[in-house]
C-alpha cells in the first residue's frame, strides 16, 4: 500500500453518501493525534464518478483528515481502486465497520441516491418510527431481515422492495406500536412476524378492537414462541400460520 503525504488539504472531497462530519468526533480525533501521532492513512479513491469530474473522494478518514486539517499537520493517504458509484458505497461501508461500524441506516443513505429501492425504505423510515430491518422485512416481505438474515443484502445494495402493500403494513403496524405505549422490542417483532404470516387477511380494524383486551397477556407471553399465533388468533382474528 502505497503512503502518499501532503499539506494541500483543498485537494480532498467528502462523498455526499458518507457520514457527516461529527465535530466532537474531530476534536477526539485531534487530541489522539497530539498524544499518538497519526497511526493509519486516510483512504481515497480518484474517480469521476460522482460528479463527472476526475476528484480525490475520501472514503475513510474524514475525521481524521479534519483532525489533521485543525492541526495543520501533513495528511498521509492512500488510494484504492473503485469501479463506480455502487463499488466506492460498498467500499466505504466495509472500510468504516473497521473503525467505526456503520449501522443499517448508514448503508440506507448511501445508496438512498443510487438505488430507488433504498429511497423507498429512507422515506418510510422518516415517516414511521419503526426500526430500519423490521421496515425492509415488510418491503421484502421476509421476517429474516429482521432476524438479521438480509442485513447482508441491505449493506451490499441488493435490498428490493417487492411488497406493493408496504406503505400500507408499515402505516398498520405503527399504529399497532402506538395503541400499546412502552411496548418491548421482542413484543414489536412478533407483530411484525404475526402480519407478514397473517398476509391478505389482516384487518387492521380488527386488530386495534381486540388488542387492548389483550395486552396484559401479551406482555406476560412477549417472549414464548407461540405468541406470534396467539396475535394472529386472538388480535388478528385469522387462523394461525407456522412461523417463518
Amino acid at each position: 500500500m502505497k503512503i502518499i503525504k501532503t499539506i494541500s488539504y483543498a485537494k480532498f472531497h467528502l462523498l455526499p453518501m458518507n457520514r457527516e462530519i461529527m465535530s466532537n468526533h474531530a476534536t477526539k480525533m485531534a487530541e489522539s493525534i497530539e498524544a499518538m501521532g497519526v497511526i493509519r492513512p486516510v483512504v481515497c479513491c480518484q474517480t469521476n464518478e460522482i460528479d463527472g469530474i476526475n476528484k480525490l473522494w475520501v472514503l475513510d478518514g474524514q475525521h481524521l483528515l479534519t483532525g489533521l486539517q485543525r492541526l495543520e499537520m501533513e495528511v498521509p493517504y492512500t488510494v484504492i481502486p473503485v469501479t463506480n458509484e455502487l463499488d466506492i458505497v460498498k467500499k466505504m461501508g466495509m472500510l468504516n465497520s473497521s473503525s467505526k461500524s456503520w449501522s443499517l441506516m448508514n448503508y440506507v443513505n448511501a445508496y438512498k441516491m443510487l438505488l430507488p429501492d433504498y429511497m423507498q425504505l429512507f422515506k418510510l423510515k422518516n415517516l414511521y418510527d419503526i426500526e430500519v430491518a423490521m421496515l425492509a422485512a415488510i418491503c421484502g416481505l421476509n421476517s429474516s431481515y429482521d432476524a438479521g438474515g438480509g442485513s447482508r443484502i441491505i449493506k451490499e445494495g441488493g435490498f428490493k422492495v417487492i411488497n406493493n402493500d408496504a406503505a400500507k403494513m408499515c402505516k398498520n403496524l405503527s399504529g399497532l406500536f402506538l395503541a400499546m405505549p412502552g411496548i418491548e422490542h421482542t413484543l414489536k417483532r412478533k407483530f411484525l412476524r404475526a402480519m407478514l404470516n397473517s398476509g391478505s387477511s389482516y384487518n387492521h380494524a380488527v386488530a386495534l378492537v381486540n388488542i387492548q383486551a389483550h395486552i396484559t397477556q401479551l406482555t406476560l407471553m412477549s417472549t414464548e414462541h407461540n405468541v406470534i399465533e396467539y396475535i394472529q388468533k386472538n388480535i388478528f382474528k385469522v387462523q394461525p400460520k407456522k412461523t417463518k
